[in-house]
Protein backbone atom coordinates (compact mmCIF):
# COMPACT_ATOMS: atom_id res chain seq x y z
CA UNK A 1 0.00 0.00 0.00
CA UNK A 2 2.79 2.41 0.92
CA UNK A 3 4.51 1.64 -2.40
CA UNK A 4 1.23 2.33 -4.25
CA UNK A 5 0.85 5.70 -2.50
CA UNK A 6 4.48 6.52 -3.33
CA UNK A 7 3.85 5.72 -7.01
CA UNK A 8 0.74 7.93 -7.08
CA UNK A 9 2.60 10.81 -5.42
CA UNK A 10 5.53 10.30 -7.80
CA UNK A 11 3.20 10.46 -10.79
CA UNK A 12 1.67 13.70 -9.52
CA UNK A 13 5.10 15.20 -8.94
CA UNK A 14 6.22 14.15 -12.40
CA UNK A 15 3.19 15.94 -13.85
CA UNK A 16 4.24 19.13 -12.09
CA UNK A 17 7.81 18.51 -13.25
CA UNK A 18 6.70 18.28 -16.86
CA UNK A 19 5.01 21.66 -16.57
CA UNK A 20 8.01 23.21 -14.80
CA UNK A 21 10.54 21.84 -17.31
CA UNK A 22 8.83 23.77 -20.09
CA UNK A 23 9.81 27.00 -18.38
CA UNK A 24 13.15 28.59 -19.18
CA UNK A 25 15.80 27.34 -16.75
CA UNK A 26 17.39 30.05 -14.68
CA UNK A 27 20.73 29.96 -12.85
CA UNK A 28 19.00 29.97 -9.45
CA UNK A 29 17.36 26.63 -10.23
CA UNK A 30 20.71 25.02 -11.04
CA UNK A 31 22.29 26.51 -7.93
CA UNK A 32 19.40 25.21 -5.86
CA UNK A 33 19.74 21.78 -7.43
CA UNK A 34 23.45 21.67 -6.54
CA UNK A 35 22.64 22.83 -3.04
CA UNK A 36 19.99 20.15 -2.60
CA UNK A 37 22.30 17.47 -4.04
CA UNK A 38 24.87 18.27 -1.35
CA UNK A 39 22.43 17.95 1.56
CA UNK A 40 21.82 14.75 3.51
CA UNK A 41 18.36 13.46 2.74
CA UNK A 42 15.86 10.92 3.96
CA UNK A 43 13.84 9.21 1.21
CA UNK A 44 10.75 9.63 3.39
CA UNK A 45 11.67 13.14 4.54
CA UNK A 46 11.16 16.59 3.09
CA UNK A 47 12.81 19.96 2.49
CA UNK A 48 11.57 23.23 3.90
CA UNK A 49 12.74 26.82 3.53
CA UNK A 50 11.83 28.69 6.68
CA UNK A 51 11.04 32.35 7.25
CA UNK A 52 14.64 32.58 8.50
CA UNK A 53 16.07 31.77 5.05
CA UNK A 54 17.37 28.35 6.08
CA UNK A 55 16.78 25.40 3.75
CA UNK A 56 16.37 22.39 6.04
CA UNK A 57 16.31 18.70 5.17
CA UNK A 58 14.01 16.75 7.49
CA UNK A 59 13.82 13.02 8.09
CA UNK A 60 10.53 11.11 8.23
CA UNK A 61 10.15 12.02 11.92
CA UNK A 62 10.54 15.77 11.18
CA UNK A 63 14.04 15.96 12.67
CA UNK A 64 16.48 18.30 10.91
CA UNK A 65 19.26 16.20 9.37
CA UNK A 66 21.02 18.87 7.28
CA UNK A 67 20.68 22.49 6.25
CA UNK A 68 21.92 25.27 3.98
CA UNK A 69 21.89 29.01 4.58
CA UNK A 70 20.31 30.93 1.70
CA UNK A 71 21.20 34.57 1.18
CA UNK A 72 18.70 37.25 0.15
CA UNK A 73 19.74 37.10 -3.51
CA UNK A 74 19.13 33.33 -3.61
CA UNK A 75 15.77 33.72 -1.90
CA UNK A 76 14.67 36.51 -4.29
CA UNK A 77 15.88 34.58 -7.31
CA UNK A 78 14.02 31.51 -6.12
CA UNK A 79 10.86 33.55 -5.54
CA UNK A 80 11.04 35.05 -9.04
CA UNK A 81 11.34 31.60 -10.58
CA UNK A 82 7.90 30.75 -9.19
CA UNK A 83 5.99 33.80 -10.38
CA UNK A 84 2.62 32.64 -9.01
CA UNK A 85 3.92 33.05 -5.47
CA UNK A 86 6.61 35.66 -6.12
CA UNK A 87 5.03 38.48 -4.09
CA UNK A 88 4.19 36.20 -1.16
CA UNK A 89 7.66 34.65 -1.10
CA UNK A 90 9.47 37.98 -1.38
CA UNK A 91 7.34 39.38 1.46
CA UNK A 92 7.93 36.24 3.52
CA UNK A 93 11.72 36.33 3.09
CA UNK A 94 12.06 40.13 3.01
CA UNK A 95 13.86 40.36 6.36
CA UNK A 96 15.42 36.88 6.34
CA UNK A 97 19.12 36.86 7.20
CA UNK A 98 20.23 33.26 7.54
CA UNK A 99 23.71 34.35 8.62
CA UNK A 100 22.21 35.60 11.90
CA UNK A 101 20.60 32.26 12.79
CA UNK A 102 22.54 30.31 15.41
CA UNK A 103 23.17 26.57 15.23
CA UNK A 104 20.71 25.76 18.02
CA UNK A 105 17.86 27.43 16.12
CA UNK A 106 18.88 25.74 12.88
CA UNK A 107 18.82 22.24 14.38
CA UNK A 108 15.75 22.87 16.56
CA UNK A 109 13.38 25.14 14.62
CA UNK A 110 9.73 25.62 15.46
CA UNK A 111 7.84 22.43 14.57
CA UNK A 112 6.46 22.20 11.05
CA UNK A 113 2.72 22.63 10.97
CA UNK A 114 0.56 20.55 8.69
CA UNK A 115 -2.70 22.48 8.35
CA UNK A 116 -4.48 19.30 7.17
CA UNK A 117 -3.82 17.62 10.52
CA UNK A 118 -5.21 20.40 12.70
CA UNK A 119 -8.41 19.58 14.55
CA UNK A 120 -11.61 21.52 14.01
CA UNK A 121 -11.11 23.28 17.34
CA UNK A 122 -7.72 24.66 16.29
CA UNK A 123 -7.56 28.40 15.76
CA UNK A 124 -7.35 29.22 12.06
CA UNK A 125 -4.36 31.31 10.98
CA UNK A 126 -5.08 34.68 9.39
CA UNK A 127 -4.97 35.13 5.61
CA UNK A 128 -1.35 36.37 5.57
CA UNK A 129 -0.19 33.37 7.59
CA UNK A 130 -2.10 31.02 5.29
CA UNK A 131 -0.50 32.62 2.22
CA UNK A 132 2.94 32.28 3.79
CA UNK A 133 2.36 28.60 4.64
CA UNK A 134 1.14 27.88 1.11
CA UNK A 135 4.11 29.70 -0.45
CA UNK A 136 6.67 27.85 1.65
CA UNK A 137 4.94 24.50 1.07
CA UNK A 138 4.96 25.15 -2.69
CA UNK A 139 8.73 25.71 -2.60
CA UNK A 140 9.15 22.46 -0.65
CA UNK A 141 7.17 20.62 -3.35
CA UNK A 142 9.37 22.07 -6.09
CA UNK A 143 12.51 21.05 -4.22
CA UNK A 144 11.16 17.52 -3.76
CA UNK A 145 10.36 17.44 -7.49
CA UNK A 146 13.97 18.30 -8.33
CA UNK A 147 15.16 15.51 -6.04
CA UNK A 148 12.78 13.03 -7.63
CA UNK A 149 14.09 13.97 -11.08
CA UNK A 150 17.62 13.30 -9.90
CA UNK A 151 16.65 9.96 -8.37
CA UNK A 152 14.84 8.86 -11.55
CA UNK A 153 17.79 9.90 -13.73
CA UNK A 154 20.12 7.93 -11.46
CA UNK A 155 17.92 4.83 -11.64
CA UNK A 156 17.65 5.06 -15.44
CA UNK A 157 21.41 5.52 -15.71
CA UNK A 158 22.05 2.49 -13.47
CA UNK A 159 19.67 0.33 -15.52
CA UNK A 160 21.50 1.08 -18.79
Amino acid sequence: MQCFVYLIVSACILSVTALESSKEHQPAARDLQQLVNNLRTDPNGLFHIGNDGILRSYDKDNNVIDYARLDSAELKSLAKRYSKDEENLIALWENADSSMIDEAQIWSPEPLKNSMSLGASAVSPNVDQQANMIAVDWVAIIIMTVLLKIQIATIVFMME
